[in-house]
């Protein structure tokens, strides 16, 4: 949380790194940079990769994404 709130004591064009843009794309969503336009929040094929960024789409890069909603019960612990 004392890391989240010195990012936004920060100016704008340094916090500009950490910014994603939402779009809908369908009935899913992509995050695309604010700093890098053209380039998206990714996840690969295989379990156990790390989420990474790319300017590709395709099979092997997943960056389309489903958000929900989370339960009260998983809020409150």
């Amino acid at each position: 949380k004392k890391k989240l709130m010195s990012l936004a004591a920060q100016k704008e064009t340094s916090r500009r790194a950490y910014v994603f843009y939402k779009s809908k794309v369908g009935s899913r969503y992509t995050l695309e940079s604010a700093a890098h336009p053209g380039w998206f929040i990714c996840t690969s094929c295989n379990s156990g990769d790390p989420v990474t960024v790319t300017d590709k789409t395709g099979r092997r890069k997943h960056t389309e994404f489903s958000f929900e909603n989370p339960s009260k019960t998983e809020m409150s612990q």
